[in-house]
């Protein structure tokens, strides 16, 4: 894995959409609602809502965008097309934040 971040939008999706896995290096801490993500390598905190923290743990380097939105949709009972694009815009989120492996 690269010391150097991701360009801005390398995580963008298309016709050569990536598969997202998450740091395994990154500390977690689960609260009531959401979860805060220590990144020991950058010293920075970032704090996910609960939809954002299920959609990041299910980033397993397997799972497809297609079925983090399935994930999504049972988890809570949202349309799969709303959850398909709030699974892309938060993709791209992690990975230009340094959450996603590269």
């Amino acid at each position: 894995m690269s010391s150097e971040p991701p360009s801005p939008g390398h995580w963008a999706f298309g016709k050569s959409a990536r598969i997202p896995a998450r740091r395994s290096d990154l500390r977690e801490h689960a609260g009531e609602t959401g979860c805060l993500l220590y990144d020991p390598t950058r010293g920075t905190t970032l704090m996910l809502t609960d939809t954002a923290y299920n959609v990041w743990r299910n980033c397993d380097g397997v799972r497809t965008p297609e079925e983090l939105a399935l994930i999504q949709t049972a988890a809570f009972e949202v349309e799969y097309a709303a959850a398909l694009d709030h699974v892309e815009q938060l993709v791209v989120k992690f990975g230009d934040s340094g959450l996603l492996e590269v």
